[in-house]
């Protein structure tokens, strides 16, 4: 729970922060950014505070609220050139500040989601999720596949291709121990992977089985995986699909000949 907890935290802090960022882009920087600001820093010290690797994204949300402190301070007394030139270079440095805090914080949320992910499969027996452990096993893959679909990020996927989390989700794909909402999940995950870099992910799902177990399972969502699949990777799918067909012809005809 705990580390459900952070993820929690750190979504907070980046809502509380886009917040800020929208009042300080206004022309003037009202009295009612700088308290959101400074109550955000301070809410957020104790938390970020507990973990050594949320350090630095402490440190960049004390150096936003003295800047933006700064620039609410700067408002020009005068239309002399020296005034407007400092409120401009202090207004720069507040955006600076506030992108490096930003993109921080995507990062930590990134490695929050597989870092929770990772370790719940791993914790899963290979018989499946138990009844208690579905909802936490469908909730992340669920945060995963959501992340995913918000577009391509170099960090995130070396955070993914380092995390192994592939193959985890591939083996609760072909895993019928796990419920079918739960594999449905997984394969939607890994169609969100393959659309977030192609080049990348596309081999694994054609050599690993992802194929054959999603046609298996014979859903409405594994339909529509399957269609979306075929509509990014074309050919290289189709003769996959075309090998599964036929090797469960064969089989068939060959248990009808036995019986026989």
């Amino acid at each position: 729970m705990a580390k459900m907890d952070t993820h929690q935290h750190l979504l907070k802090i980046l809502q509380a922060l886009d917040r800020v960022c929208l009042s300080l882009d206004s022309p003037d920087c009202d009295a009612s950014a700088i308290e959101l600001l400074l109550e955000l820093r301070t809410a957020s010290s104790s938390i970020l505070a507990a973990n050594p690797s949320h350090f630095s994204l402490s440190q960049r949300l004390s150096h936003l609220a003295d800047a933006a402190q700064e620039l609410h301070d700067s408002k020009p007394s005068s239309r002399g050139i020296v005034s407007f030139v400092t409120r401009r270079l202090r207004s720069h440095e507040v955006s600076r500040l506030a992108s490096e805090a930003e993109s921080e914080l995507h990062a930590l949320i990134d490695c929050e989601i597989l870092s929770n992910l990772t370790k719940t499969l791993s914790s899963v027996p290979r018989s499946g999720a138990k009844s208690s452990d579905e909802d936490e096993v469908f909730d992340g893959i669920s945060a995963l596949q959501e992340r995913l679909s918000r577009g391509f990020d170099m960090n995130l996927q070396d955070l993914v291709l380092k995390s192994g989390v592939f193959s985890q989700l591939q083996g609760v794909l072909c895993n019928p121990g796990f419920p079918i909402r739960v594999r449905e999940m997984a394969a939607v995950t890994m169609k969100e992977l393959v659309l977030f870099n192609k080049d990348v992910f596309v081999t694994a799902v054609l050599i690993g089985g992802s194929v054959k177990a999603i046609v298996s399972m014979s859903s409405v969502c594994s339909l529509q995986v399957v269609s979306a699949l075929i509509r990014a990777i074309k050919s290289p799918l189709v003769d996959e699909m075309r090998i599964c067909a036929e090797s469960r012809r064969s089989w068939g005809i060959c248990r009808r000949r036995r019986q026989r």
